[in-house]
C-alpha cells in the first residue's frame, strides 16, 4: 500500500499585464514576496494540516519568489520544476489581445475555437499542459506538498486530479494567494 499524498494549490501574487496573453513570459508580480507569503500564509492556515514536506513552483518569477518566500516561511523545501511553468502561448506570448484581434483575427480565432486540442501557433494546447503537469502529478513523492501555480496549471490539477472537464476548470476563476483546492490521494 502506498503512502498518502496531498496536495495543496495556491496561485501567485498579481501581475501588471492585463489584456495581454502572458503564459511562459517572466513577469514579476505587484507585491513583494514576502507580503505575498503573509498573505498566502494567512489563508492557508485555514486549511486542514497538510504536513508539508515540500513547497513546488514553476521557475517562473512570480511563482518561485512567492515560493521561496513561503517556504522559508514554513520551513518547507522548495523545488522549482518547468514542468510547472504556465501554459506556452507560442507567438501570442507577451502580445495584447487587441493587437492579435486587429493582425491576426483567424489565428486568435482557431485557437479559441479548440483551445482545449490546439494551442496558438507554436504553443500549447490545455490538453498539453495538462500532460505535462500530470507527469509532474505522477512523480510526486508521498506526504504533504504545497503547489504555488499559475492560473492554468491550477486548471490542469482541477482536471486532474480534480476530476472536472477542461470547461469546467476553466470556467471558474483562480485567485490570486488564495487556496485553490486541497487534494488527497
Amino acid at each position: 500500500m502506498s503512502a498518502a499524498r496531498r496536495l495543496a494549490v495556491v496561485r501567485h501574487a498579481p501581475t501588471d499585464v492585463a489584456g495581454r496573453c502572458v503564459g511562459r513570459t517572466d513577469v514579476e508580480a505587484t507585491m513583494p514576496h514576502a507580503e505575498a507569503a503573509a498573505r498566502a500564509a494567512e489563508r492557508l492556515a485555514a486549511a486542514p494540516d497538510l504536513g508539508l514536506v515540500r513547497v513546488w513552483a514553476s521557475p517562473l518569477r512570480r511563482c518561485a519568489g512567492l515560493a521561496a518566500a513561503l517556504g522559508e516561511r514554513l520551513g518547507v523545501p522548495l523545488t522549482l520544476d518547468p514542468r510547472l511553468a504556465e501554459i506556452d502561448h507560442g507567438t501570442f506570448e507577451g502580445r495584447a489581445y487587441a493587437d492579435l484581434e486587429r493582425d491576426e483575427p483567424a489565428a486568435l480565432a482557431a485557437w479559441m475555437s479548440a483551445w482545449e486540442h490546439e494551442g496558438p501557433p507554436g504553443g500549447e494546447s490545455a490538453r498539453a499542459l495538462g500532460a505535462r503537469v500530470g507527469a509532474w502529478l505522477d512523480e510526486l513523492p508521498p506526504g504533504g506538498h504545497l503547489l504555488v501555480a499559475h492560473a492554468g496549471v491550477a486548471r490542469a490539477l482541477r482536471v486532474r486530479p480534480g476530476g472536472a472537464s477542461w470547461a469546467d476548470a476553466m470556467a471558474r476563476t483562480v485567485p490570486h494567494l488564495c487556496l485553490d483546492a486541497v487534494y488527497g490521494w
